[in-house]
C-alpha cells in the first residue's frame, strides 16, 4: 500500500516551489530577464542614482532604504519637498514594477530576487 503524505508533512519551501511551478513555465531561456533588467531595472536604477547623488546604487533592498531615508527627511511643508517627494515616489514605484517584472522573469527560471540580482549585475558570492 502506497503511504499517504500529509500536507502539514510537507515543508513549507517544496510548497512553495509545487506552487510556483503550476503557476510560472520553466524555462530555461535567461534572454527575457536579461531584457526586463536592462530596459527596466539598470535605468531604474541609474536614475535613483543619479536623483540620490550616489556613487553607486544597484537597486539592492539595503540600497533602497537610501530612497526612503531621503524621502522621510523631506520637508513637505515647501514646494520644493513636495515636489522633491513627488520624485522619490515615482521613481519608488519605478523600481518596484521592475523589480517585480525581474522576480516574475527570474521564476521561470526557479532563480530567487538574490540569485537573479547577482546574475544581472554579474556579481558573485564574494562581491
Amino acid at each position: 500500500m502506497a503511504k499517504v503524505i500529509l500536507a502539514k508533512d510537507v515543508p513549507e519551501k517544496t510548497k512553495q516551489d509545487k506552487l510556483a511551478a503550476l503557476i510560472t513555465p520553466l524555462s530555461k531561456d535567461s534572454s527575457k530577464l536579461l531584457e526586463v533588467f536592462d530596459t527596466y531595472f539598470k535605468p531604474v536604477c541609474q536614475d535613483i542614482k543619479n536623483f540620490l547623488e550616489v556613487d553607486e546604487f544597484k537597486g539592492g533592498f539595503d540600497e533602497m532604504q537610501l530612497l526612503n531615508k531621503y524621502i522621510l527627511s523631506l520637508d513637505y511643508s515647501t514646494a520644493e519637498g513636495k515636489q522633491k517627494t513627488a520624485e522619490a515616489h515615482t521613481l519608488a514605484i519605478r523600481w518596484e514594477a521592475a523589480d517585480a517584472l525581474c522576480n516574475y522573469e527570474a521564476s521561470k527560471l526557479r532563480l530567487d530576487p538574490g540569485e537573479w540580482w547577482k546574475m544581472c549585475w554579474n556579481k558573485d558570492d564574494e562581491d
